[in-house]
């Protein structure tokens, strides 16, 4: 696994990096995607901290991730998206519908064990 994607109980969380090229965001996909096929956890936590800018090809990869993870049945939580990540995506017309996106890891990781808590496996 991507040293980027770390498992967590029945949670995947993914720490995606700045500055990817568009080869490495398709690869990073990928490796989430193999990720929750072969771990099998109920929830994916995307943190985008460390993004600082998004262009076109990143907000579909946003969007594109959140959609293909719910289809493979995970419950998706997105922290971490700047100001301008956040105005960008807006502007573009990307939208993640229900996904709960939070300020940051730790209010995501308190969010996900509050809810992990009350719907049980």
């Amino acid at each position: 696994m991507s040293t980027h994607i770390k498992k967590l109980e029945d949670l995947l969380l993914v720490n995606v990096p700045a500055d990817l090229a568009d080869t490495q965001i398709l690869g990073l996909r990928r490796a989430i995607l193999a990720g929750i096929e072969r771990e099998r956890p109920r929830w994916l936590l995307l943190d985008f901290s460390e993004v600082e800018i998004c262009d076109s090809f990143f907000g579909r990869f946003v969007e594109t991730m959140v959609s293909m993870a719910r289809l493979m049945g995970m419950r998706v939580v997105v922290c971490g998206l700047s100001d301008a990540v956040v105005e960008t995506m807006v502007e573009m017309g990307f939208e993640l519908p229900d996904v709960t996106s939070l300020l940051d890891i730790d209010d995501a990781l308190a969010f996900t064990r509050r809810a992990r808590a009350v719907q049980p496996r």
